[in-house]
């Protein structure tokens, strides 16, 4: 759903033309609602640097993991190049990542000053290796043959020295090893959805710590982000605006489990306060421009 209000310049560095279609939520989770917000070069720089790395937060890995019989295709293109990690049975930890339906081991030290590596990656480094001993064609096909025929757990010893054991794939996890996103993210988002908000009132000064925030980290006590969770999973994405007299809160919740709550202290706000659900499971954009509204069934649907 795109949002067709124009922004004179870019929200983030107030200089270039806002030119650059942005999702407020990511579209690697889903995400539908658009906007032009932000210019080219803030857009490429902010999505690669952590927007991006939003789906490999351990909390959204979890979240989709969890819902991936509800949601199948977004589970697939969320957890798409991701590491899992498996345990196998000589004790090697296995790491793979996938790209669409193929898998592909991860390379790395594994139990007994063993190494692992991907069967592809094995064979090309086995046929590398026994041309530059200057083996015949005839005998390398032979070799590669072998290696091809070998069953798991079976060791093969090559010309060289060489020993090699196909492993059968141990059942896998997610890697939640990667860490947590940085909380400019949620900033960034609560800053992007305040601007529809608002408006053109973005640009206030006002609003000055927080775009330097969200750009270079350096913190503001006048903006302050928790993590939370809710304890329950549900395939929808939502954001809501909570004034109070003397500050507002932007919740910020993914799949319903992991709530990110971006307060804006010592702000007054009057502008309306709407609450915009994602359904992920109907593809479709939900929203009441209050909460009473909301709480009576009353949405606009998209």
């Amino acid at each position: 759903m795109k949002i067709k209000f124009k922004f004179d310049k870019c929200i983030l560095c107030l200089k270039n033309p806002a030119d650059s279609w942005e999702h407020v939520i990511p579209q690697s989770l889903g995400g539908r609602l658009e906007a032009c917000l932000l210019c080219t070069d803030c857009n490429n720089k902010f999505g690669s640097k952590f927007v991006s790395k939003l789906r490999s937060d351990p909390s959204i890995r979890i979240a989709t993991d969890n819902l991936k019989d509800e949601l199948p295709d977004l589970y697939k293109s969320a957890q798409d190049r991701l590491p899992f990690v498996g345990k196998a049975d000589d004790g090697s930890i296995i790491k793979m990542s996938r790209k669409g339906n193929a898998w592909h081991t991860l390379s790395g030290p594994g139990a007994n000053g063993s190494f692992i590596q991907d069967t592809n990656d094995t064979k090309k480094n086995i046929k590398r290796s026994l041309t530059k001993q200057c083996l015949s064609t005839q005998e390398i096909s032979r070799w590669m043959q072998i290696f091809e025929s070998v069953e798991e757990d079976k060791q093969v010893i090559f010309p060289a020295g060489t020993a090699i054991i196909k492993r059968k794939i141990p059942p896998l996890i997610p890697d939640l090893s990667l860490g947590h996103v940085s909380e400019q993210v949620p900033a960034l988002i609560a800053y992007e959805f305040l601007a529809l908000l608002i408006n053109s009132s973005i640009y206030d000064n006002k609003y000055s710590e927080l775009r330097e925030y969200i750009k270079t980290g350096t913190c503001s006590k006048r903006f302050v982000v928790q993590r939370l969770s809710s304890g329950k999973y549900a395939p929808a994405h939502m954001i809501d605006i909570q004034p109070d007299k003397t500050h507002f809160t932007i919740f910020i919740r993914f799949f319903r489990w992991l709530v990110f709550a971006v307060k804006f202290d010592k702000f007054a706000y009057s502008a309306d306060t709407p609450i915009y659900i994602e359904d992920l499971k109907q593809k479709q954009s939900l929203i009441a421009p209050s909460r009473l509204l909301a709480e009576n069934d009353k949405w606009h649907i998209f």
